[in-house]
């Protein structure tokens, strides 16, 4: 795994899996701690700005679509936001 940035507004400013671990739950083991982090820190939500493969992950996580844009690349970017409820 790569290092893991979540911002002090519930931002996921960086999450990333190295393509050797892809598809061994390592992601999904790193979002539920960085969920428990955040309700430590009583964060209301988490977002972040997703494309590809990523979106998917955390829209099966139980993100929402909250906007979407084009970049010049031509790659949809989407942010997802989820409510956090207190354990």
């Amino acid at each position: 795994a790569l290092p893991i940035y979540l911002a002090t507004d519930g931002e996921i400013d960086l999450m990333q899996v190295d393509a050797d671990y892809e598809g061994r739950g390592v992601a999904a083991a790193l979002l539920r701690a960085i969920e428990t982090a955040a309700r430590g820190r009583r964060l209301l939500r988490l977002f972040t700005d997703t494309s590809g493969a990523a979106h998917a992950f955390f829209e099966r996580a139980g993100f929402t679509t909250t906007a979407s844009s084009k970049t010049p690349q031509t790659l949809t970017d989407r942010q997802v936001e989820k409510a956090l409820t207190p354990d």
